[in-house]
């Protein structure tokens, strides 16, 4: 499909989901795909057999947290394993008053990142290079975020081992979770006490086929 194929495609399913959009970003989602589409000939980005579905996989699918949740208005985030930026590059590309962290612990990720931001030109966006864990009790970072994201990182418990401590007090964390996970929910509500909130996607900016939830940990 091409490029221009693909944006009019992601311009149609956000308007039909009464996002309002600007030229600006529907030019920084143009970029973005192309951006990834090349680096995707050298490293691994996103899988290959995705090459084809980037707009519907990846962008509208993070895209869908703005209709479950309602962001505050400046808001800080923190994408946790952000990989090819999802979902913090397209929350962020949508709702430019957000604070948002993109953090990887891989280098060839994180240099895609940097690059990515700045040909965006995206503001109050900052790319770090670290484990989550770390990180998450650095004085600099913990306890600053309202919110974690992420999207296909690990088990629950383990997510929530790893990052709980980025939040504020009333800071929570969400995460895109398909297919069974009864038990990693009932898991870190055991071990962690934690209130667990399942909410399907039932978007139409997410396809069909897909069973998609979204996952909230307070």
């Amino acid at each position: 499909m091409m490029i221009d194929t693909q944006i009019d495609y992601l311009k149609k399913k956000l308007e039909e989901s009464h996002f309002k959009i600007s030229e600006k970003q529907i030019d920084q989602f143009k970029l973005y795909l192309i951006q990834l589409l090349q680096w995707n000939k050298k490293t691994n980005l996103i899988s290959k057999k995705d090459e084809s579905v980037i707009i519907s996989r990846h962008f509208l699918e993070s895209i869908s947290l703005l209709e479950i949740f309602q962001i505050p208005e400046n808001s800080k985030l923190i994408d946790v394993g952000s990989g090819g930026g999802f979902p913090g590059v397209p929350i962020k590309i949508m709702r430019p008053d957000l604070y948002m962290t993109l953090l990887d612990s891989k280098r060839f990720r994180f240099l895609f990142l940097n690059e990515l931001v700045s040909k965006l030109d995206l503001t109050k966006i900052k790319v770090l290079k670290e484990r989550a864990e770390i990180l998450s009790v650095n004085p600099e970072f913990s306890k600053k975020y309202d919110f974690v994201i992420a999207r296909a990182v690990t088990q629950l418990d383990k997510l929530y081992l790893w990052t709980h401590q980025f939040l504020k007090s009333e800071g929570s964390i969400l995460t895109f979770k398909g297919g069974k996970f009864h038990s990693e929910m009932e898991r870190v509500k055991k071990i962690y006490k934690t209130e667990v909130r399942k909410f399907e996607i039932n978007s139409s900016l997410v396809n069909s086929d897909r069973e998609l939830f979204l996952v909230q940990l307070i």
